[in-house]
């Protein structure tokens, strides 16, 4: 079998999505997959559980997910795996977090309180004032050093101590790893990684479960890029020439995380059956 990857991503074999497109799946688990004939997504999704389990890398816990995945794909629609999870739709801030790449430490926090409303602050040491009036006419909040980023961040999402959902493992990583003590007390129990929350309830006829594949699978694009090492050249280019179109840019990328994480949890929300089987 020849997995040749097209444009969109997709592997096709005798004209059905290969398997190669299914999430969880090992190379190792893969080939004992194709040697016993099984090479599409179509033929993965008619076995039963017990059955894929015999296969090694497919445990109690995998193979329950690959096969949801299958179907996913076989029937072009959500296909759930656990009910509404009571711990995650609880309303709350949707926060993310931007960083040098090097070494990790916050340039930019973007959240959304549970009216909706975007909030956006950036590290800039050279600031003449406490805000930046973008293109659009949005204002940015400047503080000093990430330090500060951080503690402003806290005192803005005190509220009621409720969750701070955030997507995968890097924003808490950030927060153990820069945040000042106190900071870090405070907000750590509160957050909230609907990436893992995501992945145990359902899934998508996409390949990949990256922020901006589920969001783009619910219509979501991004108004200037994709790319955060962009938003991060835009930034520093707008501290060294004070270009407002740059920050404008890469702020725009920040928000728009934020927006495509706030659209995430309230479709789960507003779709997650109350048990599986019921949709």
């Amino acid at each position: 079998m020849n997995d040749t990857w097209g444009n969109a991503g997709y592997a096709l074999s005798l004209g059905q999505y290969d398997i190669g497109v299914l999430d969880g799946l090992r190379t190792a688990t893969r080939a004992a997959l194709r040697r016993e004939g099984i090479y599409t997504v179509h033929q993965l999704a008619a076995l039963s559980v017990e059955e894929l389990r015999r296969f090694n890398g497919l445990g109690k816990v995998t193979a329950p997910q690959v096969k949801a995945h299958a179907q996913a794909f076989v029937e072009q629609r959500p296909v759930w795996m656990n009910p509404r999870l009571p711990s995650s739709c609880q309303s709350g801030f949707m926060f993310d977090c931007e960083t040098d790449g090097f070494s990790l430490v916050p340039w930019c926090f973007g959240w959304a309180d549970s009216d909706g409303a975007l909030h956006t602050a950036v590290v800039s040491e050279r600031r003449r004032s406490d805000y930046v009036t973008l293109v659009d006419g949005s204002e940015v909040m400047l503080v000093p050093n990430s330090d500060v980023l951080w503690e402003l961040f806290a005192a803005m999402t005190t509220s009621d101590g409720c969750p701070i959902y955030h997507w995968g493992h890097f924003d808490r990583g950030v927060l153990r790893g820069t945040a000042p003590y106190d900071v870090r007390d405070q907000l750590e129990d509160r957050l909230h990684n609907l990436h893992e929350t995501f992945k145990r309830t359902v899934k998508f006829p996409r390949s990949g479960t990256s922020l901006k594949t589920v969001a783009a699978h619910l219509d979501f694009t991004w108004s200037s890029y994709q790319d955060w090492m962009a938003a991060y050249r835009d930034y520093r280019y707008w501290l060294e020439s004070g270009d407002i179109e740059a920050l404008s840019r890469a702020c725009s990328y920040q928000q728009d995380d934020v927006r495509a994480l706030g659209l995430v949890w309230r479709w789960l929300v507003d779709n997650a059956p109350e048990r599986v089987g019921d949709g």
